[in-house]
């Protein structure tokens, strides 16, 4: 019998007898690119997307990292969206990979209101991305994704276009 009560966890002997299992380093293990390119065709699927899926096993923030790290350039103006601590973590990546930084910053807790982004696309005729964050967790706001997306689109780039 398993009990889920506060205090040191119970494992299942099933659970225990495959931790003793030798380590394997999936860097090294052809069985491991079988299986994640598996999963990442499954995940396409999911998706609804014909566009390459990259998982990876970390926190979030790290995919935050990732997407600035491979879109941006030093030196362009990236439209960073912000109602909260994700949205103010893209602007300082923005920053740590040498791009400009434009924050349409909103109060944490608040829904970013998308006719304030269009002001500022409106203002700044030469950004090459922008970054939103549709969920910020940490107050669970959701933010209109369709709609910044849309108006992103009229402005003239697209969520995305840097990585088909």
């Amino acid at each position: 019998m398993l009990m889920f009560t506060p205090r040191p966890t119970e494992v299942h002997p099933r659970v225990l007898q495959a931790m003793a299992r030798p380590l394997q380093n999936p860097d090294l293990d052809p069985d491991f690119f079988t299986f994640y390119d598996a999963l990442c065709e499954k995940t396409k699927k999911i998706l609804r997307t014909r566009s390459d899926v990259i998982l990876h096993s970390t926190e979030g923030i790290i995919g935050l990292e990732a997407a600035v790290a491979s879109l941006i350039s030093p030196g362009e103006k990236v439209l960073t969206i912000s109602s909260g601590i994700y949205g103010d973590g893209f602007a300082d990546f923005v920053r740590m990979y040498e791009g400009k930084p434009v924050i349409v910053k909103f109060p944490y807790n608040d829904i970013v209101k998308p006719e304030e982004v269009e002001r500022v696309l409106e203002k700044e005729k030469d950004i090459e991305v922008a970054t939103l964050v549709h969920c910020e967790t940490p107050s669970g706001t959701l933010n209109p994704l369709r709609e910044i997306g849309k108006i992103c689109s009229d402005h003239g780039f697209y969520p995305y276009s840097r990585c088909s």
